[in-house]
């Protein structure tokens, strides 16, 4: 009967130096885990900016277009008129 209380002695032992370890684990992936929530809310604000600038990029390239074709057609309208000699 005392090898048996001695044996779980040992196993209560083993069983309280793995608890200890996984709460020294959690503690550290916990402090991990903060700055990773930071640096993921940091990637999330420079992604909205950067679709906010595609976004004015994108206006900005339509504008240009617009301003290409009213050019093109200003000299169209320049090429048909017919200079007369003074």
């Amino acid at each position: 009967m005392l090898i048996v209380s001695y044996q779980l002695s040992a196993i209560s032992y083993q069983l309280s130096a793995i608890s200890y370890q996984l709460s020294a684990i959690s503690y550290q992936l916990s402090a991990i885990s903060y700055p990773l929530s930071a640096i993921s809310y940091q990637l999330s604000a420079i992604s909205y900016q950067l679709s906010a600038i595609s976004y004015q990029l994108s206006d900005i390239s339509y504008q240009l277009s617009a301003i290409r074709y009213q050019l093109s057609a200003i000299s169209n309208q320049l090429s048909a008129i017919k200079l007369v000699p003074c």
